[in-house]
């Protein structure tokens, strides 16, 4: 083993310590003391190469201050993750994953509905969508520039009857990449990417919304998964609204004010905030000060402790980024532009349960009613 220890320029948050084990595939664990990062290593790893990546993750500038939209006041007691297991409600199936039972089910079932019922007076267009994506879909929305930390490619065994022969083999001693075919698909790592397929190249009538729901599927890093939201398999609502940029902007302030006094009336504790994407490369970090600027994206943060909050949701802003790589256009506008809002479903279940608990009969009545409890 190696131990390698460095400096950062600025104080280690959450989302630091989420890109830690993205400087190097032969980390093997990591220690953080003040501004210190300790890391121990596969002794394969090569250090010329490690340095070299451990001085692009130290240009990482510090957070900046989180602004808040809007807040809620905190409850004395929460679940803890511990706490939360303890029943059937949810379960870790493997790490990044969840079973729900059928009261899990039911919360599930509710959340979802709760989230299409903010369009229930605007004009909506319901879609289903498979959950793989052609890597040229994958490539031309940018999200391999973006966020190449994410990605969970698709590959199939190459078609040859030697290859099959052997495949059993392989896959006891963990030796499948002989075998195995280029990425032709990926598991969408986000939603509206396989609307935005749909739309290549079409010219839309009207100022339009659009909403389905899909499973997402994330790689979070390897050791990442001690978090019991983190998943890396999970379900989004999603709702895309695409026309010019006053009617993008102003159904994205609408939807959200409509959210907050859903989340209200149930009783849950929360917070909107500015936010941005969490990119990894460095040469990306000072987009987060652009995104924060410009107000393009808010993040709904479910309490589950008096000092921790679980992303459950956020409201984006695109501008034209998604037309102009598609080729898709409202008519009549000069500049089509494109929003989007995403509902992690599992999340706020995780979260709805750190505030309540797991007796049903303590649930708020908007709840109990609609599960049947």
């Amino acid at each position: 083993m190696r131990v390698v220890q460095f400096d950062m320029n600025c104080d280690i948050d959450d989302d630091i310590r989420r890109s830690i084990c993205f400087i190097s595939d032969k980390i093997i664990t990591y220690e953080v003391v003040g501004r210190k990062i300790k890391l121990l290593c596969d002794d394969e790893v090569e250090k010329e190469e490690l340095n070299k990546s451990i001085i692009e993750f130290q240009k990482r500038k510090e957070k900046t201050d989180d602004e808040i939209y809007y807040s809620t006041e905190q409850q004395d007691r929460y679940w803890t993750d511990d706490e939360v297991l303890q029943g059937d409600i949810v379960k870790k199936y493997y790490d990044g994953s969840i079973v729900l039972d059928q009261t899990g089910i039911k919360l599930f079932e509710f959340f979802d509905q709760l989230f299409v019922s903010i369009l229930d007076d605007m004009p909506v267009i319901l879609k289903k969508y498979p959950t793989s994506i052609e890597m040229d879909t994958l490539i031309d929305t940018g999200y391999l520039i973006n966020s190449p930390q994410h990605p969970m490619l698709c590959m199939d065994i190459m078609e040859s009857m030697n290859n099959f022969e052997k495949i059993e083999k392989a896959a006891e001693e963990r030796n499948l990449k002989p075998y195995l075919s280029e990425a032709k698909f990926a598991l969408s790592p986000s939603a509206c990417f396989s609307l935005y397929k749909e739309l290549r190249g079409q010219v839309l009538k009207e100022d339009s919304i659009f909403s389905f729901r899909q499973n997402v599927f994330r790689n979070e890093g390897r050791l990442n998964w001690d978090e019991l939201h983190r998943l890396r398999d999970y379900n989004v609502r999603e709702i895309v609204f695409i026309g010019d940029k006053e009617y993008v902007y102003k159904v994205r302030e609408e939807l959200l004010k409509r959210v907050i006094e859903k989340l209200k009336n149930i009783g849950l504790k929360f917070k909107v905030e500015i936010a941005s994407d969490p990119f990894v490369l460095p040469a990306l970090q000072s987009y987060r000060k652009i995104q924060k600027k410009f107000k393009v994206k808010y993040e709904l943060r479910l309490s589950s402790s008096p000092e921790e909050t679980i992303a459950c949701a956020s409201f984006n802003l695109h501008g034209s980024t998604f037309a102009n790589r598609f080729h898709f256009s409202k008519e009549g506008n000069q500049y089509t532009e494109s929003g989007c809002i995403g509902f992690g479903i599992e999340r706020c279940i995780i979260a709805f349960i750190h505030q309540y608990g797991l007796c049903t009969k303590n649930w708020p009545e908007q709840v109990r009613d609609y599960i049947g409890k």
